[in-house]
């Protein structure tokens, strides 16, 4: 469970520092 967790913070700041930079 800690590790999928880890995994989907993991994806959640890579989706928003994607966004990001689509947005800069």
């Amino acid at each position: 469970k800690l590790d999928f967790l880890g995994l989907a913070s993991g994806s959640i700041l890579l989706t928003a520092f994607i966004y990001a930079a689509t947005l800069i």
